[in-house]
């Protein structure tokens, strides 16, 4: 990518260094020029308090960083658009810049960056994005997204990231990042996604406005179970803390939930499965090892710590679930489901069940998982005669 030639914009409109004019006409001369010049940089050192933009319209190979420490960009008041609209955008990045939105102000749905159709190559590093109305960031079929060391919290009225909202999303990277206080979830895909890797985050309080899975108020912090089009997702190494519905809710074919750190959901700690739950898409190539989830109340018939519906050929093992009324449940549904295994689990301090399993269509393996439930399976007759149970001894 080209550098910018800071001459080049000299004859521009100037600046405003206060938050009090709408900086969006000259912002927009600058952006419209570096796209005609074939990109380049557009860096914005500190204003005395922040520039006050209304909607920006992106262009192909143009960037925005903050110079020699973080820009600041609030949203101006009156704007339902996004802050920075990325449909049709491919090649830019936007580094060290603190997006302000104008809250759950009625007349603001906006969300920071935006997409409303295909866009891709974007990066993102070190931004600080807060109170939108609306979504954090929110993309619709982008095909390369890398999202790094980025700060996203209180969205009123949606998620912090979206990635997809019907349309195919592919290769996306989102590491290290914090997401919190977001009302429909943390990171969030409503269509299709493959190749995707969640590695390292800090995500908490999905559902923020105080209501829980039995109020209705519910949000997952991470949700990518989309369509049966999923392929190759990552999920690893994340803390995810107080979830109004489950801390991890996925499905694809090609699944891998590891060494991830749950605390207090609602509802499931770690749930695969495509929706509608009734008749769900198989999954196949499910791995959910090392995860450590600790449920909040194993008096609550809602809390559960693993769940599997129609998954075909996947591996449980190597998990600590703490505190569920339920520990590991396993439900075949309609399609056949491949062969299995729960091993090496251990499952303390919770309700009756360690294992649920239901309406099973191939064996599945359980050994060596070590329980302190009331009882270790529960289950349907087609489905207990399918298990083939080693030593699974009670702590």
């Amino acid at each position: 990518m080209q550098s910018m030639d800071m001459t080049a914009l000299s004859d521009l409109p100037p600046l405003c260094d206060l938050d009090r004019q709408d900086n969006a006409p000259a912002l927009q001369a600058r952006i419209d020029r570096l796209a005609a010049q074939g990109g380049g940089v557009l860096a914005l050192p500190p204003p005395r308090q922040a520039y006050r933009s209304g909607p920006l319209i992106w262009r192909s190979g143009v960037s925005l960083m903050g110079l020699n420490g973080v820009a600041v960009l609030r949203q101006a008041p009156g704007s339902r658009r996004p802050l920075i609209d990325l449909t049709g955008v491919t090649g830019c990045r936007f580094e060290r810049l603190a997006l302000h939105g104008l809250g759950p102000a009625p007349e603001s749905w906006a969300s920071a960056l935006w997409s409303g159709g295909p866009c891709g190559d974007l990066v993102l590093r070190d931004c600080r994005i807060s109170d939108w109305a609306r979504h954090g960031l929110s993309f619709d079929g982008v095909d390369g997204l890398d999202v790094a060391d980025c700060r996203i919290e209180k969205t009123h009225a949606g998620g912090g990231i979206v990635l997809s909202r019907g349309l195919q999303s592919r290769n996306i990277t989102i590491r290290h990042c914090r997401i919190r206080r977001t009302q429909f979830g943390n990171i969030h895909a409503w269509g299709p996604v493959e190749r995707v890797l969640v590695e390292g985050n800090h995500l908490e309080r999905s559902g923020w406005r105080g209501g829980s899975y039995a109020s209705g108020d519910v949000a997952d912090n991470i949700t990518l179970y989309g369509p049966a089009e999923n392929r190759d997702i990552v999920i690893r190494g994340n803390l995810c803390a107080a979830s109004a519905e489950n801390g991890i809710h996925a499905a694809a074919r090609g699944l891998v939930i590891e060494g991830n750190i749950l605390r207090q959901p609602a509802l499931y700690g770690i749930v695969v499965s495509h929706k509608p739950y009734d008749r769900p898409a198989p999954c196949g190539q499910v791995v959910v090892a090392g995860n450590a989830i600790f449920c909040p109340d194993p008096g609550d018939p809602h809390s559960r710590g693993i769940g599997l519906r129609n998954c075909q050929g996947f591996s449980v093992t190597g998990n600590q679930i703490d505190g569920a009324h339920l520990g590991i449940e396993v439900l075949g549904m309609d399609a056949p489901c491949g062969a299995g295994v729960i091993a090496q689990n251990v499952l303390t301090g919770g309700g009756p069940w360690a294992l649920r399993i239901r309406g099973l269509t191939a064996p599945l393996r359980v050994v060596d998982n070590l329980w302190q439930m009331q009882a270790l399976c529960d289950g349907d007759a087609a489905g207990q005669a399918m298990v083939q149970a080693g030593q699974n001894p009670r702590a």
